[in-house]
């Protein structure tokens, strides 16, 4: 994408809110009350003053670690008045500049109903603290971002030099990325929550009124993301449950089998090859239509997925461990038991061997490896029994 076609993309997005998100040359948004607890009240912004409005929080650690640096900035630009907003209650505000924040030199305030939050940070998009607005001596926003960017531009908003072209572009660009999530936040919910109603609808017996549903659902939130991944194994599902529509079942299977092949994601291979293993084992366990096992046992194999060569070693280990383990049930499905244990035997050595990633807390690591170790012994053991049991 070229540079004007993302301008004018990250433009239309922000456009697309109504009303537009405060930015970098808008009016500053004027002061809601305020319960100063620390240094001279301010009731409104005068005209010829700098301003900073930060906001902050008693449990936000990055808030408190920027305490030093406002107060150095308050201390080098004596004429700027520099406000930290809390929207937490005025006690635990107290306690926190008693304590924690007694650092603070520089005036701070409690909007603990929030007025203030929802003029300046939520009207800019800033969903995050600490964040920081400068108001320039015309009364209008210079700038908008993480405090501890603040000590070589405020000197130079106070000077007038300020050219803020650079900053409105990185603004707009995460304004457009924050408005972006909240559409696909407020697209999943949407969709989980039909996802959720045609699930009632299947565990009330209404199987041809969920299948309605789902196929309506894929037609209305087309080109949505995750709603595939939500009503097609549905769909696969309820069809399962109904007499006379194997053909259908496994004619969708083989579309998503075919996705998730494609998608060169370990996440979707996996997903996609335990729906398959589900419809067989949990769905139809009294008919089971051996092309699924087979459509199964054809996924798995072959290369791994892409993704596995991007990831920390033990993540990939896990993930390889885990296809494993799913061509072992697959096998187990389709009565090759010998293969099954096998398939599981590798899965254990596997996990086994592995160590904990950089940055991994090993405590964790160990619990959930020993997790992974102990159900998959389980599996082995089962499958070597289904192995002694077969006649030879």
């Amino acid at each position: 994408m070229t540079g004007d076609v993302l301008v004018a993309a990250l433009a239309a997005a922000v456009a697309g809110l109504s009303p537009p998100p405060l930015t970098i040359g808008n009016p500053a948004p004027k002061l809601s009350p305020l319960t100063f607890v620390r240094g001279n009240p301010v009731k409104e912004l005068a005209k010829g003053t700098v301003y900073v409005v930060e906001f902050s929080g008693v449990e936000c650690v990055p808030c408190h670690e920027v305490i030093p640096l406002l107060t150095k900035l308050q201390k080098t630009h004596p004429k700027v008045v520099l406000i930290s907003v809390y929207s937490d209650d005025e006690k635990a505000v107290r306690e926190f500049l008693a304590d924690k924040g007694k650092g603070a030199d520089y005036r701070v305030a409690v909007d603990s109903a929030g007025a203030m939050w929802k003029k300046w940070s939520a009207a800019a998009l800033q969903g995050g603290i600490p964040t920081a607005f400068v108001v320039d001596a015309a009364g209008k926003v210079a700038w908008i971002g993480d405090p501890a960017s603040l000590p070589d531009l405020l000197a130079q908003i106070v000077a007038g030099t300020f050219d803020p072209r650079a900053d409105t572009m990185r603004l707009r660009f995460e304004q457009g990325l924050a408005l972006r999530e909240r559409r696909l936040q407020e697209q999943e919910r949407q969709v989980m929550a039909e996802h959720k109603r045609v699930s009632e609808l299947e565990q009330a017996g209404k199987l041809s009124e969920a299948l309605v549903a789902t196929d309506r659902a894929l037609v209305r939130f087309a080109g949505w993301p995750r709603a595939n991944s939500y009503f097609r194994p549905k769909k696969m599902y309820l069809l399962a449950k109904l007499s006379g529509r194997k053909d259908e079942v496994v004619a969708l299977a083989t579309d998503l089998a075919i996705d998730a092949r494609l998608s060169g994601q370990w996440s979707e291979l996996s997903s996609t090859a335990t729906h398959l293993l589900n419809v067989v084992e949990r769905v139809t366990p009294k008919d089971p239509d051996r092309r699924l096992v087979d459509l199964a046992v054809a996924l798995l194999a072959g290369q791994e997925p892409n993704d596995l060569r991007w990831k920390p070693p033990a993540e990939a280990q896990k993930a390889r461990a885990s296809i494993l383990y799913l061509q072992g049930r697959a096998h187990h499905l389709r009565g090759d038991h010998r293969k099954a244990a096998s398939a599981l035997q590798d899965a254990l050595a596997l996990i086994e061997k592995l160590k904990p990633d950089p940055g991994v807390n090993e405590k964790d690591f160990a619990a959930e490896q020993k997790q992974m170790a102990d159900f998959f012994r389980e599996c082995l053991a089962e499958y070597r029994r289904a192995a002694d049991a077969r006649p030879k």
